[in-house]
């Protein structure tokens, strides 16, 4: 534990996401939900805590909840291209679609051979053209 400690890892939040990751794969996802919104309270900047959140409100149907802990996800890591990706479909499954399209452009700036972006945002382009 002094190595991980010394090198920068911290164990107790490793442990907590060990812990939520064994109850989404025993099929608990509120277990698993209590344990990293207990983590992310706990350590703000926890990058895996945010997106395990994000991961089980997505699957929960809490779309707002999944997006907002996206965008603490992307305040971490600013180049997470899958969560931005993450973020447009969310916004475009909420009938956003303008910022759904100002996120893909954001994300095809900075990866633009991300095929699913750009498949995404010419359905989104082709569908206002259409109306």
């Amino acid at each position: 534990m002094f190595v991980l400690e010394a090198r920068g890892i911290n164990v107790s939040e490793v442990l907590k996401i060990i812990m939520a990751q064994i109850y989404l794969w025993l099929n608990n996802p509120k277990k698993a939900k209590m344990i990293l919104i207990d983590l992310v309270s706990k350590y703000k900047d926890s990058y895996l805590g945010h997106k395990l959140l994000a991961r089980i409100y997505e699957q929960e149907g809490g779309m707002r909840k999944a997006i907002d802990e996206y965008v603490q996800v992307l305040d971490i890591k600013k180049n997470d291209t899958n969560s931005y990706y993450k973020i447009s479909v969310l916004l475009k499954d909420l009938g956003r679609n303008d910022e759904a399209v100002e996120m893909l452009r954001t994300l095809l700036k900075t990866k633009p051979d991300m095929y699913e972006a750009s498949k995404l945002l010419r359905w989104h382009i082709f569908r206002t053209k259409r109306i």
